[in-house]
């Protein structure tokens, strides 16, 4: 026991919302028998508030008290424990307070026991936390699940079988509300003139997210796996998730935790879950050359031959696995001569069972280029080509 200053004793986890004055004057016309009262080391009060009150009330500055070593998140749980014990008792207004304060740091069985209620009241008490827990539950099985994990991982995740989480997952499948297209575009040009804010993060080549809303709309149905082996901001990912598609997006230098580390150039991911459509954004050859990084897989980085070989072996890759296979692709203007890309694939791959055109926006030359375009007597290209093949049926 030591003898403290009153003014050092913090009582931030004292369990009544209100003190009793007429406890305090029972205290203070006996002030010199009452025991110590309790607090921690850190000097938070754990038991003892009316007596503290009352020698404050009696004018002394110091007071003694057994002092507990005892973590500050647990002192709450030990100064209701002592209360049931002796003094004041808590009212039931109290009770139902503390009980959805505990909640979920303690069981619904170990409130009921330190509260002295009957379960149900505690369930009653904390209907509202543990709907707002559930709900959390479901969004991390929800992303996870449409981001491929495993089962057993989301299931570690939350703490649950996988059997559990399978049912849940089901439940989900139920009620998900899958977005409408509005509008929708329905003949073989899509052109957007700007990027949805809400379809990836700001990166260099950032195409609408739209367009990939729409190639899961037209190739696709729900809870289909999607794969993008040139991730980027993040485009697939954010369309998927709105549009319910599973997905597995990958770059060589990814900059979301949501995507995985990938050399498109290595051949296709080895992962359990083959894709519906595989979504492939290259880097249109020296258009952004030096902006994805310096690797030298890196298909900007290539010369022309090399990036027409690679970009032929991926698409055939990806055509032995999934039903699918989307590319997107531009011609490249350099030193006023036109590489076309998307005829180049054609000729080495075959002729698409789509082919879409998605022209850019005119903002995207800047009015140098097209003084220069005008000097030079050249024109300036808008257009992309948005080429669907058609391979294995899943």
């Amino acid at each position: 026991m030591e003898t403290i200053k009153i003014t050092e004793i913090k009582w931030d986890e004292y369990p009544r919302s209100e003190h009793s004055q007429q406890q305090v004057d029972l205290y203070r016309s006996a002030v010199d028998n009452l025991p110590p009262i309790v607090v921690s080391k850190s000097m938070m009060g754990v038991d003892g508030y009316h007596r503290c009150q009352a020698y404050r009330q009696e004018g002394r500055t110091e007071i003694d008290a057994e002092i507990i070593d005892i973590p500050d998140e647990e002192v709450l749980v030990e100064a209701i424990r002592r209360n049931a014990t002796h003094g004041l008792q808590l009212t039931n207004a109290d009770k139902r307070r503390l009980g959805a304060q505990l909640y979920p740091h303690l069981d619904i069985d170990a409130i009921s026991t330190l509260l002295s209620v009957h379960k149900n009241s505690v369930l009653s008490w904390t209907k509202d936390k543990r709907e707002e827990e559930r709900k959390e539950e479901d969004r991390i099985i929800w992303d996870m699940w449409l981001a491929c994990e495993t089962l057993a991982d989301v299931g570690k995740q939350v703490g649950q079988d996988e059997s559990t989480i399978s049912k849940r997952i089901l439940n989900l499948q139920k009620s998900v509300e899958i977005q409408v297209l509005d509008p929708l575009k329905m003949y073989n040009i899509w052109q957007f003139q700007s990027c949805d804010k809400s379809l990836g993060i700001d990166y260099p080549g950032r195409i609408p997210g739209q367009i990939v809303e729409h190639l899961l709309y037209y190739y696709t149905e729900p809870f289909d796996v999607v794969w993008d082996l040139f991730g980027g901001g993040g485009v697939t990912v954010d369309a998927c998730k709105r549009h319910a598609r599973r997905y597995r997006v990958f770059d060589i230098d990814p900059v979301r935790d949501d995507m995985l580390q990938h050399d498109a150039t290595e051949g296709m991911p080895k992962l359990t879950l083959k894709p519906k459509l595989i979504f492939l954004d290259p880097p249109y050859w020296k258009q952004k050359q030096g902006d994805y990084g310096n690797e030298p897989t890196n298909l900007a980085n290539m010369d022309a031959d090399v990036f027409h070989n690679t970009l032929e072996k991926i698409i055939k890759e990806g055509l032995k696995i999934a039903e699918y296979v989307a590319v997107i692709i531009s011609p490249t203007q350099y030193d006023w001569t036109f590489k076309d890309h998307a005829a180049e694939m054609i000729t080495r791959v075959g002729v698409p069972h789509h082919r879409i055109s998605v022209p850019y926006s005119t903002e995207v030359h800047g009015g140098n280029y097209v003084k220069m375009a005008k000097e030079n007597k050249q024109w300036l290209y808008l257009n992309r080509d948005l080429m669907i093949y058609r391979g294995t049926k899943m």
